[in-house]
């Protein structure tokens, strides 16, 4: 009895072992579950070789051509000051801007016309004098009559005074005309300097004014997108309206209004904070609807150089901005492209891409060289 308690845990753990094998060899085989091949679905583009031209967006604000300070020549009080000057609508050319106190220089006038017709008198003495002198002289046959006894320098000396009694005449003429000043061309006071009564001098700023008739406007561009429109070279400062156009769009308020402009060239110089070159564009004409012009904010897309053989791919079948995957009989492939320009919605590729090539537009959680694929209808 003593052999069979101490020998109790042996039996018990045999026993475990031998009914753990047996239900092992007894239990029925379970069923296999097989799983099913995941094979991802995606939307596909056929490539199609297409000549492009590129268009670069910027934006910049109208200005005038002529622009300038508006300076009296003469000095005196103001008699006269355009309602222009204040309520900033549009004037015309040879308009009266203002008017100036004439009363010094017509007595000026008076004077310098005083002293021409003494000189015009003297004059025409000094000529009878001289054609006296030379029929008593004989028609100044003897060699040594001397030219003051011919009366020649006398004479001379007559016609420098009537020339300069004549300039200065015509000079207080001038002085008379200048102070009347007139608009030079068609536009608006920008800031106004001067009120009625003042006394101006030609030192003295009275107003900015500018031309509504010339206005033009500088678009910003990259040395990259320079390149890219095919403004690389040097003589492309010079029109080539050919190869350039540009699409000016104005936005005021909720309204887009379009604008006409002729590329007429780009700066020469790089601008040292924005380390980009200027696009200048003529404007032809504004809307009428516009009441504004001087200042106002445009959107451009200018168009240059046409890319012969290139592709658009949506950017969403582009990866890390320099691969893409082809499809190629329910496979997809891995190919690295060259991108020209990336717009919004789609980028030009000039290298990794043939005609006939078909590209992957579904974006998937992974990628796998050779995966094999669904193509969607």
């Amino acid at each position: 009895m003593n052999r069979i308690k101490k020998n109790l845990p042996l039996i018990i753990l045999a026993s475990s072992i031998m009914m753990a094998f047996i239900l092992i060899i007894t239990k029925p085989d379970e069923a296999k579950i097989e799983v099913e091949k995941f094979i991802p679905k995606i939307n596909t583009l056929l490539m199609k070789p297409q000549d492009f031209s590129l268009f670069i967006n910027s934006e910049g604000y109208i200005k005038s051509i002529r622009e300038f300070p508006l300076l009296p020549e003469v000095s005196g009080k103001v008699l006269y000051l355009s309602a222009y000057f204040n309520n900033n609508l549009i004037f015309d050319r040879g308009d009266t801007l203002v008017r100036i106190d004439s009363t010094n220089y017509s007595i000026a006038r008076r004077n310098a016309k005083a002293k021409r017709d003494v000189a015009r008198l003297e004059n025409l003495q000094q000529k009878a004098i001289k054609e006296r002198s030379k029929t008593e002289l004989g028609n100044y046959n003897d060699s040594k009559v001397s030219d003051l006894a011919k009366k020649i320098p006398q004479l001379q000396s007559s016609n420098s005074l009537l020339d300069a009694a004549e300039a200065n005449y015509d000079n207080a003429e001038l002085n008379i005309e200048k102070t009347i000043i007139l608009a030079p061309f068609k536009g608006r006071v920008k800031n106004n300097y001067v009120s009625k009564g003042m006394y101006v001098n030609p030192s003295m700023k009275l107003a900015s004014i500018y031309s509504t008739e010339d206005m033009f406007v500088k678009l910003p561009l990259s040395i990259d997108d320079s390149v890219l429109l095919g403004l690389s070279k040097r003589e492309s400062s010079i029109i080539a309206e050919d190869t350039i156009s540009v699409d000016l769009k104005a936005l005021v308020g909720s309204q887009e209004y379009d604008v006409e402009g002729k590329y007429i060239g780009v700066s020469g110089s790089v601008d040292k904070m924005t380390q980009k070159i200027y696009l200048n564009v003529e404007i032809n004409s504004l809307s009428p609807d516009l009441i504004i012009d001087d200042n106002l904010f445009v959107n451009a897309k200018i168009y240059g150089k046409e890319y012969k053989g290139v592709f658009l791919i949506p950017n969403e079948a582009i990866i890390e901005n320099k691969f893409t995957y082809l499809v190629k009989n329910s496979r997809i492939y891995k190919r690295e492209i060259e991108i020209l320009k990336k717009y919004k919605e789609y980028s030009v590729i000039a290298k990794g891409i043939k005609g006939g090539d078909v590209v992957c537009l579904t974006r998937l959680d992974y990628y796998v060289d050779d995966m094999e694929i669904e193509v969607l209808k």
